[in-house]
């Protein structure tokens, strides 16, 4: 006989047994009832990754305890405690089941519903370069979980809060190393990280070296730049004129005195930039020029040359190879003749320079001289008297001699031969004559001699 236990602590059963013959007999027996009950399961909802608790709350009641089961609804079984930690793998609702049996096979279960909500994805780009003072394009390039959630960023550099949203704009004044962090809460309190690092580079220094020049020479302006922890790049040059150049030099000449603004700019291979502005000054130059006086001179006769140079404090005179005269006006004989090439060099106050320069013609004179005295004794040693030294040198010559009394007693037009002593095919006495001489050379240059001599026998 099987029949549905009825309500109560206890059962009592009879058994009565009657044969054929109308003999009977009876039992009776007192047994107690038992029974187990769920009171309650809970478990939180919670975000993918996180393990859920699952907890039921049991009562044996009058019965032995014995098996405690939780089905997960993901097909997972879970034996031996009423709580159970529990890391689903995907997303979603699922159906939980508790069972409890006692060791006399009472039973009892419960049903729960455990949402498991998807987490948000925290990926972002960091656009821009990552140089000390640049500004940097944070923007969020993940999800909230599913397509109806929504969330908020935050962000972080090293550990300090930047601000909040999707996309950030941030003035980078972190050193190195720099670590940049989003944090993503969705509507579900699901909560994601990710962090990128990133190597924030100096800015290069850019010292500039532009030396004062003067007008007309050339400048070289020269930037020394110090790329910091970065590796070397370019520099860009920019003049006042729009003249432009790369390198570490910029080569200029200026027609004009003044200060002339130029800006350099250092891009390094990590793409950090930096720019240097400063002015070239540009003095300006002195106007050397002299004249000189007579036009034509001769050897040992001075020549004066006289200074009209402008804008000068101090001048160098070169009149000849290896002479060097310091002084506003100069007074110079030559001792050699021949063109000779005067260099004037100007000075101004700030070094700038300028040279003039003027070719001219010293006269050499010719070299000559008349003796006091003669013997026309036929010794064959001075038996004509002649000036020595004018021989094949002139173009033009002419010799007289005088006797006391004013006659002219000779007249030769060549240099080469002389008076011999005699006048009118007779032999002149011993005594004082008087000689004239006239010449030119052959650079056209004139010249007259008067003296006296005597004749001796």
């Amino acid at each position: 006989l099987r029949f549905k236990n009825p309500a109560g602590t206890f059962i009592q059963v009879g058994l009565r047994m009657t044969n054929a013959e109308g003999c009977a007999d009876s039992i009776l027996e007192k047994r107690p009832l038992e029974d187990v009950q769920v009171l309650n399961t809970q478990a939180p909802n919670v975000c993918l990754g996180l393990p859920a608790s699952l907890e039921a709350f049991p009562d044996w009641m009058n019965s032995s305890p014995g098996t405690m089961t939780w089905f997960t609804g993901d097909g997972t079984v879970l034996q031996g405690a009423a709580a159970q930690n529990y890391l689903y793998a995907n997303a979603g609702a699922y159906d939980a089941k508790f069972v409890m049996r006692s060791l006399n096979g009472c039973a009892d279960s419960s049903m729960l519903k455990i949402n498991i909500f998807d987490k948000p994805r925290a990926s972002f780009t960091v656009a821009g370069n990552t140089c000390f003072g640049d500004t940097l394009q944070l923007q969020f390039t993940g999800s909230w979980g599913s397509a109806s959630a929504t969330g908020k960023v935050s962000w972080f550099a090293n550990g300090t809060s930047l601000g909040a949203g999707e996309r950030l704009l941030w003035k980078n004044s972190a050193l190195d190393p720099l670590r940049i962090s989003a944090v993503a809460v969705n509507d579900r309190s699901c909560i994601d990280s990710n962090f990128q690092l990133r190597r924030v580079y100096d800015l290069p220094k850019l010292p500039l070296v532009i030396p004062s020049v003067c007008v007309g020479d050339e400048t070289r302006m020269e930037a020394r730049p110090d790329w910091g922890n970065g590796q070397a790049g370019s520099l860009r040059w920019r003049a006042h004129d729009g003249d432009t150049g790369i390198g570490f030099q910029l080569v200029k000449r200026y027609a004009n005195a003044g200060l002339y603004p130029v800006r350099c700019t250092a891009v390094s291979a990590e793409g950090c930039l930096s720019t240097a502005e400063a002015k070239a000054k540009v003095d300006p130059s002195p106007r050397a020029s002299f004249t000189f006086t007579p036009e034509v001179n001769g050897i040992d006769t001075p020549f004066s040359f006289i200074n009209t140079s402008t804008g000068a404090s101090s001048w160098i005179w070169n009149p000849e190879p290896g002479k060097w005269e310091y002084s506003r006006d100069l007074v110079y004989a030559f001792p050699v003749g021949g063109y000779k090439r005067v260099l004037l060099i100007a000075v101004s106050d700030s070094g700038c320079r300028d040279t003039a320069e003027q070719l001219l013609f010293v006269r050499e004179w010719i070299k000559f001289h008349i003796p006091t005295a003669f013997t026309p004794n036929r010794d064959g040693l001075n038996e004509l008297f002649r000036p020595v030294g004018l021989e094949g040198r002139v173009t033009r010559y002419e010799f007289r001699i005088y006797n006391r009394w004013g006659e002219k007693i000779y007249d030769g037009n060549d240099a080469s031969t002389g008076w011999d002593g005699s006048f009118g095919g007779k032999i002149c006495q011993e005594g004082q004559y008087v000689y004239l001489l006239y010449y030119r050379d052959y650079l056209g240059q004139t010249g007259f001699r008067k003296g006296s001599f005597l004749l001796l026998r």
